[in-house]
């Protein structure tokens, strides 16, 4: 226990508290030990409960207990933790989280689990709305400049089937690269789609005035939808290596490339 609580204090856990229902001399000797901001003896279930949720007031609290004495008060904590023991049937069916095979260390598993679980959703999200909002604001800048959208309906659905189906399945189910603390704040979320879309913004309408300024309309056009894919798949892919994203990133470029070369497809899009 030392050694786990070490680690969990490491992993952002502010504040760590025992709760329990024995005597206060050995409750307060074993938290000595343990290093532990408070120790609470003689609870009651519902000096328990009282507890949680007056920690809870404070900041996103997580209880973890084994018991029918705990049950109430796991149900009361933002992340109710049940560890599987003899006669831990209600701690079970209180639970947010069940730690099966009864080992108290599991819950550093299940916080690197959930540092993946927020990367994934925070990195397909952002792909999918940042992506899309560079492509309307890519539409909206040529379309203000020209009179009309450089890229017609049929290249637009070719660009979100090819950065947004399974480019963004895979990103969603791959672990996801990086070792910085997670930023679970609201705003972190919106700051990604914001840079994801000024990123597809900025590199579609840069390959399109450089096409502009060495060739035709048509040719401007396909560089812009090249670009456009581009930006927006070597985003996906700095945000993970994994082998699922790499492979259907690459497939995705290999299907635009037959798209382009193709006679006949070509001229289709």
């Amino acid at each position: 226990a030392p050694r786990t609580l070490r680690r969990l204090r490491a992993a952002g856990m502010t504040r760590l508290v025992m709760l329990t229902g024995d005597q206060p001399a050995p409750a307060e000797q074993i938290g000595t030990v343990l290093g532990l901001d408070e120790v609470a003896a003689r609870q009651t279930p519902v000096d328990k409960v009282a507890k949680v949720r007056a920690e809870r007031e404070r900041a996103v609290t997580a209880m973890v207990g084994d018991g029918a004495n705990d049950a109430a008060a796991i149900r009361a904590a933002s992340v109710g933790i049940g560890v599987a023991s003899p006669g831990s049937d209600p701690a079970r069916t209180a639970a947010d989280v069940m730690l099966l095979d009864g080992r108290i260390d599991a819950l550093l598993d299940a916080l690197d689990e959930g540092e993946q679980l927020w990367r994934r959703v925070q990195s397909a999200v952002s792909m999918l709305l940042g992506g899309n909002a560079g492509e309307v604001a890519f539409a909206l800048i040529t379309s203000l400049l020209t009179g009309r959208s450089v890229l017609n309906a049929r290249q637009m659905l070719l660009v979100n089937m090819l950065t947004d189906a399974l480019p963004a399945a895979a990103l969603a189910v791959s672990t996801q690269d990086g070792t910085a603390e997670v930023d679970r704040d609201e705003s972190a979320m919106w700051r990604a789609i914001a840079i994801r879309g000024t990123a597809t913004t900025f590199g579609a309408t840069l390959a399109w005035l450089m096409g502009r300024v060495t060739g035709t309309q048509r040719r401007a056009a396909t560089i812009a939808l090249i670009g456009l894919v581009s930006t927006q798949l070597a985003q996906t892919l700095a945000d993970s290596h994994g082998v699922l994203v790499v492979s259907t990133a690459a497939g995705s470029f290999l299907v635009l490339a037959a798209v382009i070369s193709t006679p006949g497809l070509s001229q289709i899009f």
